[in-house]
C-alpha cells in the first residue's frame, strides 16, 4: 500500500504530464475510432437520461423517499421462503449414506443388505445420471486403519454406500431428501443417515459426522443412555433436523467368559492362554489386545 501511494503521488502524475497532453487530430475514417465515438455518443445519451432520473426523483423526494422504503421492507414477506442451513450447502455431485444393520448382524448378511440398499438408489437416481457406487462394509481389517475411520463404524454390520453422479444431474439435494424418506420405510431394520461427502463439509464439520455433535459422558452408562435417550426426544420438536441418531448402540450382542482359575491352572492353562483361545475363535481381537495411539 506504501509503495501503491508513492507511485500515485510521483510516478503517475510525471506521466500524465507526458502522455495526456492535448493534440489535434486531423477527421479520420478509421472504424475503431467511428466505432468509439458512437459508443461515446451512446453512453453521453445514457448519461444524460440517467441525470434526468436522478433530477426528477430529487425534486420529488416527499413521495420517493417513501415509496422507496415500503419498496425494501416488502422484501422481507420473502422470509417465510428463504432457506436455512447450519453451513453452506455445495452440490459437489457425491453423497454417502451410512447403513447401520440390526447389532449383532454377520458380514455377509450386511452385504445382502448392502445389495437391497444399492439396488434401492439405482432406482431413484436415472442411469444416465449416475456414474459410480462404491460400498465399504464391515471394519478394517488392521487396527492403525481404524484409527482415521470417520464414518462412524463400530462392527460388520456397519456399511457406507459412496454414490458420485455425473455432471449434467439433477439437484444432488433432491435424491438425498428422496432416499432419506424411502429408505427407513423400505428397510425398517436398519439406520440410515447422510455423512458429508465433499471436501468444503467436512472441513466445515471439523471431520465430525454431522454438524450438530452432541457428547454425553459419565462413569454411569445406563443413566448417560436415558439422559440421552431424553435429549433425543426433544431434539425430535426442532424442525429442520434431520438423520438423529444415537452414535453408540446399547444392544450388541455379547459373550462372557469367566474362567475359573484354579481348575484352569491344575491343567496348566493361564488367563492368557485362554484369551488366546477365544481370540482366534471369534476372530476378534479388541477387547484383548487393543492398540490406541496417543499422538
Amino acid at each position: 500500500m506504501l509503495a501503491s501511494y508513492l507511485l500515485s503521488r510521483m510516478l503517475v502524475p510525471a506521466l500524465a504530464m507526458y502522455l495526456l497532453k492535448r493534440k489535434d487530430h486531423a477527421p479520420t475514417r478509421n472504424s475503431f475510432t467511428r466505432l468509439q465515438r458512437g459508443f461515446d455518443r451512446g453512453f453521453e445519451r445514457v448519461r444524460a437520461s440517467y441525470i434526468s432520473l436522478l433530477d426528477g426523483l430529487v425534486s420529488r423526494r416527499r413521495t420517493f423517499v417513501p415509496a422507496f422504503l415500503l419498496l425494501c421492507l416488502c422484501a422481507f414477506l420473502l422470509v417465510p421462503w428463504l432457506g436455512q442451513d447450519f453451513f453452506p450447502n455445495t452440490d459437489s455431485g457425491q453423497f454417502i449414506s451410512h447403513v447401520r444393520g440390526p447389532s449383532g448382524m454377520r458380514i455377509e448378511e450386511t452385504a445382502r443388505l448392502c445389495d437391497l440398499v444399492e439396488r434401492n438408489i439405482r432406482e431413484h437416481i436415472p442411469a444416465k445420471e449416475l456414474d459410480n457406487v462404491l460400498d465399504n462394509i464391515g471394519m478394517p481389517y488392521s487396527t492403525l486403519n481404524t484409527q482415521h475411520l470417520t464414518n462412524g463404524s463400530i462392527g460388520a454390520y456397519d456399511e457406507d454406500v459412496m454414490v458420485s453422479l455425473k455432471e449434467d444431474h439433477h439437484p444432488t439435494a433432491k435424491y438425498v431428501a428422496a432416499l432419506r424418506r424411502d429408505l427407513p420405510r423400505a428397510f425398517p431394520n436398519a439406520t440410515f443417515y447422510f455423512l458429508p461427502a465433499d471436501i468444503t463439509t467436512q472441513i466445515l464439520n471439523f471431520g465430525l459426522l454431522a454438524p450438530l455433535h452432541i457428547q454425553v459422558d459419565g462413569n454411569d452408562v445406563e443413566a448417560s443412555e436415558k439422559f440421552a435417550d431424553k435429549m433425543l426426544a426433544q431434539l425430535r420438536q426442532l424442525p429442520g433436523i434431520t438423520d438423529l441418531r444415537m452414535q453408540q448402540p446399547f444392544d450388541v450382542p455379547t459373550f462372557n467368559v469367566a474362567v475359573n482359575r484354579t481348575k484352569a491352572s491344575q491343567g496348566r492353562y493361564s488367563e492368557r492362554d485362554v484369551a488366546t483361545s477365544i481370540l482366534n475363535k471369534l476372530s476378534g481381537s479388541f477387547q484383548v489386545t487393543p492398540m490406541f495411539f496417543l499422538n
